[in-house]
């Protein structure tokens, strides 16, 4: 006989969790939007090569470059709005980056039994996490 409570309790732990995910990508996104005032202009570089990319204006211009084939689903989602389409990307770089940051913690810090393996952790997370959109190029032009 199985415990019928067990995913309830599940559940009940999992939905602080999601709210809190939620409000802290909400939270990330403004600030992203604010720190990069991505709502700047276009720029003559790699960026309007992206755009035109994942927007063609022809069916053949589609298969030019492979830069619209992942671009393209996130900018007609994102409402083919050019500023929305740069914070999504830098908050896609910032949490990749603080998820490998904190995987390589992981990694590290294996059989640990110290308290010192979680500050180990969220170090390289969020060095992963800030690293990452400032080593890219084109952000901060």
């Amino acid at each position: 006989m199985g415990d019928t409570g067990a995913p309830q309790r599940d559940l009940r732990r999992l939905a602080p969790r999601v709210g809190i995910g939620l409000v802290g990508t909400a939270a990330l996104w403004w600030l992203i939007d604010w720190v990069f005032s991505t709502d700047r202009g276009i720029g003559f570089r790699d960026e309007g090569l992206y755009l035109l990319a994942a927007d063609p204006p022809s069916a053949t211009a589609r298969w030019v470059t492979p830069f619209g084939w992942h671009t393209a689903p996130f900018f007609h989602l994102l409402g083919n709005d050019v500023a929305r389409l740069r914070t999504f990307s830098i908050v896609v770089l910032v949490v990749a980056g603080a998820l490998f940051g904190w995987t390589i913690g992981r990694r590290l810090t294996d059989g640990d039994r110290s308290r010192q393996h979680h500050l180990v952790r969220a170090g390289l997370a969020s060095v992963g996490a800030f690293g990452a959109p400032l080593l890219t190029s084109g952000f901060l032009r």
